[in-house]
């Protein structure tokens, strides 16, 4: 479990870390990382599952060098700093391959929150790619990608066929890029914005575990594609707006959470 509220309003609350449970929840135990505040995203090698990697954002208030992603092979007894692009960077989202647990994405991101004012983008947002289960990273640039600078990144790898991974990219260029052949080229498949009406506070992606093509988008409003993104449609339209977090059932009962 990851502490601390990653979509970054001015009412933003922080955590101390990461906690683990053995028991179905019942009971909890800290593992350390307390400085990092705001923590993205947790990966866990279902091939070693004492590997562990860990994207945290940081405190949004201010510089700090508890950023970026942390990564355990021990079950959390240490933790080794294996990402980091500077002190107001931190890790909005990462995606693993779940057929090969080495290769890892990882998207950058510079913010800063005031009480009275958000500022955020540039030159350092970016997608990182690992293919050594997050022990050293190469920033991926061109080949479709759209130019800087950047806001804020959404990553998502297709399960049922883990070369095709989606971005949903803070850009003027855009909204959601795809590739086909695991990051190393990309096509810009929508311009629609109600998929990420916020970049800031959503940027957001899911995609079935049955079909690569059918994705979802967490925004102000739930919505999903049928088409690999093309178009979109408003879905669970009695639920409340603002939508930060998914779970699909990886057997693909079609439950989600």
């Amino acid at each position: 479990l990851g502490t601390g509220e990653a979509n970054i309003r001015n009412d933003v609350s922080y955590g101390d870390g990461v906690y683990e449970s053995t028991d179905g929840g019942l009971h909890w135990r800290h593992l350390g990382l307390k400085g990092t505040m705001q923590i993205s995203s947790i990966l866990i090698d279902s091939h070693h599952p004492d590997t562990v990697l860990v994207g945290a954002m940081g405190n949004p208030w201010k510089n700090s060098g508890e950023r970026g992603v942390y990564r355990t092979r021990n079950g959390g007894k240490s933790w080794q700093r294996v990402l980091y692009v500077g002190p107001d960077v931190g890790i909005s989202d990462m995606a693993m391959n779940p057929r090969n647990p080495n290769v890892v994405y990882a998207a950058t991101y510079r913010f800063r929150r005031t009480p009275w004012h958000y500022s955020d983008g540039g030159p350092q947002d970016a997608i990182y790619k690992s293919i050594d289960a997050g022990l050293t990273w190469t920033r991926l640039s061109g080949h479709g990608l759209p130019a800087g600078p950047l806001g804020r990144i959404g990553l998502a790898v297709a399960p049922s066929a883990p070369n095709v991974v989606y971005a949903v990219i803070g850009s003027h260029q855009g909204m959601l890029w795809r590739s086909d052949d695991a990051g190393g080229n990309w096509t810009l498949v929508s311009k629609d914005q109600s998929i990420d009406s916020r970049p800031f506070y959503f940027s957001h992606i899911a995609v079935d575990p049955k079909n690569p093509n059918h994705l979802f988008a967490l925004s102000m409003n739930l919505l999903a594609s049928d088409n690999g993104g093309r178009t979109w449609r408003h879905i669970a339209k009695s639920i409340h707006v603002d939508n930060h977090a998914i779970w699909i059932d990886p057997t693909g009962s079609g439950r989600i959470i």
